[in-house]
């Protein structure tokens, strides 16, 4: 994911934008991200839908409906996934408590 050669070699925002993952990169690009998000919390989002929803904290119905129509589709898409690890999950926890607890 690099974006060209940094102009720098110290770790931070930076860094990260170029695919530096250290813990030094991952804090700055945390801490830009939430400074970022904190602007933008009830601002105007300049186009409304999924992203007014996500970024800007928009509730207005586009951006309400944007979101619910997301949050149904990707549940009907993962639908099956999330059954058989909700099964796997459960075949987990009866194999712990059965060996806590044999009979």
């Amino acid at each position: 994911m690099t974006r060209g050669r940094p102009r720098t070699t110290e770790h931070g925002i930076t860094l990260y934008g170029h695919g530096c993952r250290c813990e030094v990169c991952v804090d700055a690009n945390r801490i830009a991200s939430a400074r970022k998000r904190r602007r933008m919390l009830g601002s105007e989002p300049p186009n409304h839908g999924l992203s007014g929803y996500k970024n800007y904290g928009c509730r207005c119905e586009v951006c309400f409906k944007a979101s619910s129509d997301f949050a149904l589709k990707w549940y009907a898409d993962n639908q099956e996934r999330i059954l058989v690890e909700k099964r796997a999950r459960d075949a987990r926890r009866r194999e712990a408590n059965n060996a806590k607890d044999p009979q």
